[in-house]
């Protein structure tokens, strides 16, 4: 972040109007205003930085501004309880100007291909739909800049609206995730099966074409969870994260970070790695080579002997020219192949996966 964006986030964060911190540090409304929009800079000719330091150090009061701002100013550590020692500590990170990456246009890092281990907190902070695709989009542009391969985590049980609304970005998200999966990346993604109808059929549609890679593994939660308080992770391991959340439906307000340094990434890859223990396999998947898979065959084979009712699709994705060929039977399982030579085989048992892909099979069929 530049200083006109630290501004901006701290009077998100502490829902400061311009007329409020331009009465406690005496000046006009206007320049504040200016000063938020990046139209003007920090006052040379009067202290600002202190002061301003000051008058947020008293608005930080609550559990969530604190955990926030700890991220932010403080490589994840615990703010102090102390006013004083958080108003120095903004002090510090108002002055830096070592975090604020230097960007082309909203693409990626211009030397993050040389880049090894991002040692400083170079943060993006955005907000709303539009917002996340932007650091999304820029996450994905900077890690294809690397050349190399990564292993990212990805999980998401927030309102996917942000995901599907907007036609461009799925296509420049799917052209970066299958150009990372085909150059020797790989993805674990936790999902989140209960989501409605409408977002299963689309999630299907879009992620199929992926998994033609076997570069994915796909996990889900199997227990209920209360969808109050929301959260969706993506790592690129020992590189660089995204976070986000929200309350409920809405990803209106809440601040996005996308965070380019190696320990505040190896915080939340460890977070990520104690939600994924308590996951299971939603997609297993297999590589149907010469030698016979014994596990593949034996569900193969029972999958046969079923007397249940056969659904079946062969159908070209959208966007793709990838041809899938889809059987279910509900009572066993589901088999999906792609029919251009791939030996990716996926097979899923999962209520939830299944029932969606019948609905896909109703609706495409």
């Amino acid at each position: 972040m530049n200083e006109n964006q630290k501004i901006d986030f701290l009077m998100n964060l502490t829902n400061t109007k311009n007329i409020t911190l331009a009465n406690a540090l005496f000046f006009d409304p206007s320049y504040i205003g200016r000063l938020r929009s990046g139209k003007r800079g920090i006052p040379t000719h009067r202290n600002f930085i202190e002061p301003a330091a000051e008058f947020f150090s008293d608005k930080i009061n609550d559990i969530y501004q604190r955990n926030i701002l700890s991220e932010i100013i403080n490589h994840g550590v615990l703010l102090p309880d102390d006013k004083d020692a958080i108003k120095r500590l903004l002090i510090l990170w108002l002055k830096d100007t070592s975090d604020v990456p230097k960007r082309d246009g909203i693409k990626g890092i211009n030397n993050l291909a040389s880049t090894q281990e991002f040692t400083t907190v170079a943060t993006d902070i955005d907000y709303g739909n539009e917002g996340k695709r932007r650091l999304i989009l820029s996450f994905l542009h900077d890690m294809t800049a690397l050349k190399k391969p990564i292993n990212f985590l990805f999980s998401s049980d927030e309102n996917n609206s942000w995901f599907y609304e907007d036609a461009d970005f799925l296509e420049d998200w799917s052209d970066y995730i299958m150009g990372l999966l085909s150059n020797g990346c790989t993805l674990k993604v936790i999902y989140s099966t209960r989501r409605s109808y409408h977002e299963m059929i689309t999630a299907i549609n879009k992620w199929l074409p992926l998994y033609r890679t076997g570069a994915i593994e796909p996990y889900f939660y199997p227990n209920l969870r209360d969808g109050i308080y929301r959260r969706t992770l993506f790592i690129a391991e020992d590189i660089a994260s995204f976070m986000s959340s929200s309350i409920m439906d809405d990803t209106s307000i809440m601040p996005q970070f996308l965070f380019y340094n190696s320990s505040i990434t190896a915080g939340l890859t460890q977070e990520y790695y104690r939600f994924f223990s308590l996951c299971q396999p939603l997609i297993e998947v297999y590589q149907a080579r010469d030698i016979p898979d014994p596990i593949l065959e034996k569900k193969l084979n029972s999958f046969n002997r079923s007397k249940d009712t056969l659904h079946t699709l062969t159908r070209r994705m959208s966007s793709s020219d990838i041809v899938v060929d889809i059987q279910i039977k509900q009572s066993v399982g589901a088999f999906i192949r792609f029919q251009d030579g791939s030996p990716t085989v996926l097979y899923t048992s999962e209520p939830n996966m299944l029932s969606s892909l019948v609905d896909f099979i109703h609706v495409f069929g």
